[in-house]
């Protein structure tokens, strides 16, 4: 996880990110959500900006994932694994081998019977965190404890009879934590020479296949914040 901050070390916070993200290292970064009275950016904007692509028919910024779209997919996943629904549902077993198989099935670690039935029931707790996580942080979604920030993009783009166009979009990929206030509570920047505090917008690195079930474990990141830092907490 990285944090970029505001002010004099923004800069430096953003090239050890770029040095990170060019070997694909990293799973998240939080990123303040002020706007600068100077040019009316705001490290967010810039962060997107920097990390920017367009693809016809499915526009995002390059290298994050898009909320709805992360979290679409993991009801998907997770709904391979239980019958009944997700929240109440069965875990089913043979699913559940299928995907210790699917993840592990040239790992040494896993040679004997014993060793193999091991792992499976790890593979069980890890589809249970998943699960788990998810129903939490989807309840934090949907009762208004954290909210999806949409990061307004443009990009040229080469046209059909071959001239340049502007397209813009709209993508969900910032997660606002700006009622985490014992999160909050730990960043400040300055507005010339005054010391304002300053929202937080949390991102989630896509990482591409390499990462494609790996990035479920986002939510037990997620879910510690909420845990850890909310009113209550602070």
């Amino acid at each position: 996880v990285g944090i970029i901050a505001a002010d004099g070390e923004e800069e430096l916070g953003e090239q050890a990110m770029a040095a990170r993200r060019g070997v694909l290292e990293g799973d998240a970064v939080i990123v303040s959500g002020y706007t600068d009275t100077e040019n009316g950016s705001t490290p967010f904007a810039d962060l997107c900006g920097g990390y920017e692509g367009y693809n016809i028919g499915n526009a995002k910024p390059q290298g994050f994932y898009i909320i709805p779209e992360l979290m679409a997919d993991a009801e998907t996943y997770l709904a391979g694994f239980f019958n009944g629904g997700i929240a109440d549902g069965e875990i089913v077993g043979e699913r559940v081998e299928e995907a210790f198989s699917r993840r592990n099935g040239s790992d040494k670690r896993f040679k004997t019977a014993a060793q193999r039935e091991a792992g499976i029931a790890q593979e069980r707790d890890r589809v249970l965190a998943i699960r788990d996580n998810y129903l939490f942080v989807k309840a934090a979604l949907d009762g208004g404890a954290i909210g999806t920030v949409t990061y307004h993009g443009t990009e040229s783009v080469m046209t059909t009879d071959g001239t340049q166009a502007e397209l813009s979009y709209d993508a969900e990929i910032g997660i606002a934590l700006g009622k985490l206030s014992g999160l909050n509570d730990l960043f400040f920047y300055y507005q010339g020479e005054n010391m304002a505090s300053t929202e937080l917008v949390l991102l989630f690195f896509d990482n591409g296949v390499r990462n494609e079930e790996a990035k479920y474990e986002n939510f037990a990141f997620l879910r510690y914040l909420l845990e850890t830092y909310a009113p209550a907490h602070s």
